[in-house]
């Protein structure tokens, strides 16, 4: 069935088969309908439910609300919102200038639009969602999720499988994800905890912290602190004017900063620190069967370690315009100074290097 109309409402109940609607100043509403629906209309609203077949809905200037279809929905939308639920198949959406809800989704879903909020909530498939000057919140997702957005906050919970977010201004926050999650931003913080891979996080501008990772994590950040904690691989963090702080990483650290503190807590693994104007402090390392070198050096600050009780090191620690002090015995060799210290602390054979340019270097045992 072909329909075609003007200025007026065109309605449509328990259709039998596909039709096909151009409307151009009016309401389209179908209802229990069989077959694919072609609908379109302009400066009027569109309502579509209860439909066993694939739906295509176009609105230029009015709302679209879709319901309980049995198949695939194509909406497209210029000035209205949208609201989307229980659709068993793929969905595809298209809004310039509003927002975009969307629930109870059957297959892969498409999500864009330009001016608006967009609220994404179980889907049983990938996510795909872009939007340009709004805010973007996705829920529930089985699959993998793909987010970016120029202007608005990005908040996420329980994504099935891998992450991407990409979001030039504005925060990034979340939980739950099943497997490697990548986020990039740059004036925003990025907050994200529960991540069953890896994590890389990127921002260039911002905070970042994050809680919690299976995998292994790599951070940078030019202008903002970073927060992580209870990573079970290799930590990898880079921070051009901003403090560091790593805890309970349970495969290593590397990590380097220009102007600000780092601060070690709980680390299992080898340390590798470097900082150009601030303190470094590694407290209360684990000790493993391994050996687990630590190398840390600065150029102005202060240098504290605590080494994990009856470690053994091969020790080389030098500063030029500062004092060395140990609580922890060590067997010297060569040329005492106080600016100079080599030597084995235990029995020796793991690497301890610790050098400073202009600061102290203090090492203790860590307390238990």
């Amino acid at each position: 069935m072909q329909v075609r109309n003007s200025f007026g409402r065109v309605e449509m109940d328990e259709m039998k088969g596909g039709a096909t609607v151009v409307n151009s100043n009016g309401d389209v509403i179908v209802r229990k309908g069989r077959g694919t629906q072609r609908l379109e209309t302009q400066f009027g609203r569109m309502h579509i439910d209860r439909i066993a077949g694939d739906v295509s809905a176009t609105n230029n200037n009015g709302d679209v609300i879709v319901a309980e279809i049995t198949g695939n929905v194509t909406a497209r939308s210029k000035f209205g919102s949208m609201e989307i639920q229980r659709v068993s198949g793929t969905l595809d959406v298209e809004n310039e200038n509003q927002s975009v809800t969307a629930s109870d989704i059957g297959g892969r879903t498409v999500i864009g639009t330009s001016f608006g909020a967009v609220s994404l909530v179980r889907v049983k498939s990938d996510v795909v969602v872009r939007n340009d000057n709004g805010s973007i919140d996705v829920t529930d997702i089985t699959g993998s999720a793909e987010i970016t957005t120029k202007f608005g906050k990005v908040r996420f919970a329980n994504i099935g499988r891998s992450l991407l977010v990409r979001n030039d201004n504005g925060n990034v926050e979340g939980y739950k994800v099943g497997g490697n999650a990548t986020v990039t931003s740059s004036f925003g913080a990025i907050q994200i905890s529960e991540v069953a891979g890896d994590a890389m996080l990127q921002n260039d501008n911002g905070a970042i912290g994050l809680k919690s990772a299976n995998g292994a994590a790599q951070l940078r950040s030019k202008f903002g602190n970073i927060d992580v904690s209870g990573v079970r691989k290799a930590v990898v963090v880079t921070n051009d004017n901003g403090a560091i702080k790593i805890s309970d990483a349970q495969a290593g650290v590397t990590a380097s900063t220009k102007y600000a503190g780092i601060k070690l807590e709980r680390v299992t693994g080898p340390v590798d620190a470097t900082n150009e104007n601030g303190e470094i402090a590694v407290i209360g390392l684990k000790r493993t069967t391994a050996c687990d070198p630590i190398r840390v050096s600065t150029k102005f600050g202060n240098i504290r370690v605590a080494l994990p009780a009856n470690g053994d090191y091969d020790l080389s620690a030098r500063t030029k315009f500062g004092r060395i002090h140990t609580s922890v015995t060590v067997a010297m060799q060569g040329q005492i100074s106080p600016e100079n210290m080599t030597g084995k602390i235990g029995r020796g054979g793991c690497e301890l290097r610790l050098i400073n340019d202009n600061g102290g270097i203090d090492i203790s045992a860590a307390q238990n």
